[in-house]
């Protein structure tokens, strides 16, 4: 699991308060204790990892009479990647060429997942889905193009 940037302290030790050592003695560190250290950000300990990296997990379903659906989801490590603004889901055909796209805008709600359709895409056709990072302009993230794994499809025609 990537760094969130947020420290979680589970255990409290006590510390002798004149030599400032571990007693040995140690408690859950639970809410409505009067001891409760609430989770806090520290990027020192829990540094933010962050990465473009292309959804493993994307999946292509409803393509019947030319309409595709699609949905995927992405690690925090990429939503929380400096600058980026918005996910552009292109739909490309065989030549390979952009037939349509989908815009999304981060942050997304809900948090990291993201479900999209496109239409009037012909029939009997094989696309692929390729995912672009780009700022808040648009404009696309160095490393931020990749073509999924899992996101290809061909349309039919309902009988």
């Amino acid at each position: 699991m990537a760094n969130t940037g947020q420290k979680v302290v589970l255990t409290l030790k006590q510390v002798d308060q004149d030599t400032g050592l571990p007693t040995g003695v140690t408690k859950n560190n639970v809410p409505g204790d009067p001891d409760y250290i609430a989770p806090y950000i520290d990027l020192t300990d829990c540094p933010i990892t962050t990465s473009l990296l292309c959804p493993a997990d994307m999946i292509a379903t409803g393509y019947t009479d030319g309409t595709a659906q699609f949905e995927f989801s992405l690690p925090p490590n990429t939503t929380n990647y400096p600058g980026l603004g918005r996910i552009k889901v292109r739909v490309m055909d065989s030549s390979p060429a952009e037939v349509t796209n989908v815009i999304f805008s981060i942050p997304n709600t809900p948090t990291n997942y993201f479900v999209g359709s496109v239409s009037g895409l012909s029939t009997a056709t094989t696309y692929t889905l390729r995912i672009q990072y780009l700022d808040s302009s648009n404009v696309l993230l160095a490393g931020g193009d990749c073509v999924t794994t899992s996101g290809t499809f061909t349309t039919n025609v309902t009988p």
